[in-house]
Parts: C-alpha cells; sequence; structure tokens
C-alpha cells in the first residue's frame, strides 16, 4: 500500500509488505479408485485367422495333426507334404531316438541313426570327435528351454528345434546347448540347423559339436540323453 502526501503536496514512501505465511501440511492421499476391467486375451501365435479356434487345415503348419505352439516357428519354410522321419538324442522312451551301442564291447558304430547323419570320427590323437558327416551350419535360432503355453502344455526347446529343421527342406540335423541369462541360468538353448555340403569336402570341415577321450563315448552319450533340456542333437531324414 502507499503511505499518504506530505505537506508541500510531496508523495511519501511506500509501505513495507507483510512476510508470507508458512506453507500449510498435505492433505491426505484420496482413496484408491476401482479397479478397471481386464483387457481381451492377446492372440495366440498359431491362430493365423484369428477367431480363436483351432483350424486344423489352416493351422496346422508343421503338419503334425496338431495346432499348438509347434506351429509358431519363425522364418520355417513350408513343410513337406508328410512329416520327415527324425531321430533325436533327446526322445527317450519314443520308437525314434539315438542311443549309444556299449564302446566296453568293442561295438565299432555307436550310434543308431536312422537318417545316418551322426558318427564317431578318429582323431589323430586317439580322442573320438562326434560329428555331422559332410554337414555345416546354415542357421542358428534361440528357443526357450521349457515353457507352457496358454493351453497349458508344456513345450520343450528342443521339440520346437527338431520342428524348425524339419519344416526346413534344407536341414538335416541339429545340434542345440544352453545358454545363460544375466543371472547365470540356463533359460535358453540356442539351435543349430545343419545342411549337407559336397561329399568331396575335407574332414576336417565336418560340423563336430563334441570330443571326447576314447573310453568316455559312453558316459558322453549318457550325459546328452540325461540332460536334454540343456544339450543335444537330431537327425531329420531327407
Amino acid at each position: 500500500m502507499f503511505g499518504c502526501s506530505g505537506a508541500d503536496g510531496s508523495r511519501g514512501d511506500e509501505g513495507v509488505s507483510g512476510e508470507q505465511g508458512a506453507t500449510g501440511e498435505q492433505g491426505a492421499t484420496g482413496e484408491q479408485g476401482a479397479t478397471g476391467e481386464q483387457g481381451a486375451s492377446g492372440q495366440s501365435c498359431w491362430d493365423l485367422n484369428e477367431n480363436g479356434a483351432k483350424d486344423l487345415e489352416a493351422e496346422d503348419t508343421n503338419q503334425d495333426g496338431v495346432v499348438n505352439v509347434l506351429d509358431c516357428v519363425v522364418g520355417a519354410s513350408t513343410p513337406t507334404s508328410a512329416p520327415r522321419e527324425h531321430f533325436g538324442s533327446y526322445a527317450v522312451g519314443s520308437p525314434q531316438y539315438l542311443e549309444v551301442y556299449s564302446y566296453a564291447t568293442g561295438t565299432i558304430d555307436p550310434l543308431q541313426d536312422g537318417c545316418d547323419l551322426w558318427a564317431w570320427r578318429l582323431e589323430s590323437n586317439g580322442d573320438y570327435s562326434l560329428v555331422a558327416k559332410n554337414a555345416y551350419v546354415i542357421g542358428t535360432q534361440k528357443f526357450p528351454k521349457i515353457f507352457t503355453d496358454t493351453q497349458n502344455t508344456t513345450i520343450y526347446g528342443f521339440d520346437l528345434c527338431t520342428a524348425a529343421c524339419s519344416a526346413n527342406a534344407e536341414c538335416v540335423g541339429t545340434y542345440y546347448s544352453y545358454v545363460n541369462d544375466a543371472q547365470g541360468q540356463s533359460t535358453a538353448i540356442t539351435c543349430e540347423y545343419l545342411g549337407y555340403f559336397p561329399a568331396e569336402a575335407e574332414a576336417s570341415f565336418q560340423y563336430a559339436p563334441v570330443r571326447v577321450k576314447a573310453g568316455a563315448r559312453d558316459s558322453q552319450m549318457e550325459a546328452f540323453l540325461g540332460g536334454r533340456l540343456d544339450q543335444g542333437f537330431a537327425s531329420v531324414c531327407p
């Protein structure tokens, strides 16, 4: 506010403003609002026409007679008219599997492999390498090691790996091994897809994922069969 005028008509000095009052306390938090409605369920990856139904003729992309997450393999080529036969180190208890004959008995060929892809190669120092004959890596892909889909079905990464190979006409086999996450847990596998190279190529170029001492071939195969979630291999017949 302004002061009064002096006797000579001059204007007085301005008055001093008062100090600002203290800030009041914050009010109490209001009650939480009601929970909103749940959103709609996401679309299943196999549901190509997005109708929520499993349409066998249109959505069984790997042609195994069922529609499930195995039909969700990204980047797989169109499957052949009939599923290709395969053998895997993980397929314990099924008709198609890779198994070791006892090395102790002196059996020459330690693998039962109907696709004739895998074999033991004797190295110059007496070790043995498990090799994919006349094959090399044509691609890689990662899969969860194990998970449950929206239908509460347990899915294994090695099945996805083999399904992807079976759907690719150039793939003749796979080798998969575990991958650790940032916390050191093995939650995924890396799947390597193998294709044939010319038979006249040098043996040193054969894909060889495993090398063991001569007397350890049986135990190595037992490890594959026992730890099939983390590591294993398969062959897929042309």
